[in-house]
């Protein structure tokens, strides 16, 4: 697996299509990597972020377009891609940010949640690697394939029971917006990806292995930047006794 950028804090991202496991596949992500982690005697701070909180707000038209299931929340048109950049490049700073929260009941954005720094940053979304430039700030990109049949059932299950949508409304927006969707835009995004999961939140194995191999670099970082900061310290030093600003005490004879 790839990881293009060596060094702190780790951005992951996780994109696939509706329904296929991205969440379940992230949860199992951050619990091998805190599993991992307390065994070594460490701590890793993880946050998890949907691209849903980058949803552009919507206009008077575009909520009477969602009342009549006409709306397209699956076209890049609607996300906020510019504000998802200066997210993550302020992250990536190592300075706390504010990111909505999306409700999908109502489908509106309902406050902010305050995150402060992280060594592990995880983003997940349909179109998440849609844009070159959030792309170029990720240091691994992962892309969840699940086949169709299955996708639209799962999505059938969730939107029932957690959304009480009517599974009518749920197979005409899938069949006039989600399905296009994911063909024109999602799916072409696959060959950015790093690694590809086959069979989706079922994949227990890939699920490990990625997890494990995210571990492993994490280590080399701290490694490789505790190394660093010896080295910064011992040519600050050197530069001292050069200058004439710190003298090393003169040998005495025993």
């Amino acid at each position: 697996m790839k990881n293009h950028h060596l060094k702190l804090p780790l951005i992951i991202g996780v994109a696939g299509g509706t329904s296929c496991g991205k969440t379940t596949i992230v949860e199992r992500i951050i619990e091998n990597l805190d599993a991992n982690a307390k065994q070594s005697g460490r701590q890793i701070e993880i946050i998890h972020i949907s691209l849903h909180s980058f949803y552009r707000e919507l206009t008077n038209a575009d909520k009477l377009l969602v009342k009549e299931g006409k709306f397209n929340f699956d076209h890049p048109d609607q996300m906020d891609f510019d504000l998802l950049v200066s997210t993550l490049e302020q992250m990536i700073a190592g300075k706390t940010v504010e990111i909505s929260q999306y409700d999908m009941i109502t489908s509106s954005m309902v406050g902010k949640l305050e995150y402060a720094p992280a060594k592990v940053i995880i983003i997940e979304g349909i179109l998440l690697l849609y844009d070159e430039r959030v792309r170029k700030l990720l240091s691994t990109k992962l892309f969840v394939e699940k086949n169709a049949e299955s996708r639209l059932r799962n999505r059938l299950e969730k939107y029932m029971s957690e959304y009480h949508r009517s599974p009518i409304s749920i197979i005409r927006q899938y069949t006039e917006f989600v399905k296009p969707a994911f063909e024109e835009f999602c799916r072409p995004t696959k060959k950015f990806a790093d690694v590809i999961i086959p069979r989706g939140a079922d994949n227990h194995v890939a699920t490990d292995l990625i997890a494990k191999n995210l571990q492993e670099t994490f280590r080399k970082i701290v490694v490789s930047s505790r190394n660093d900061d010896s080295t910064d310290e011992e040519e600050k030093e050197n530069d001292f006794v050069k200058q004439g600003s710190f003298r090393r005490p003169a040998s005495r004879p025993h």
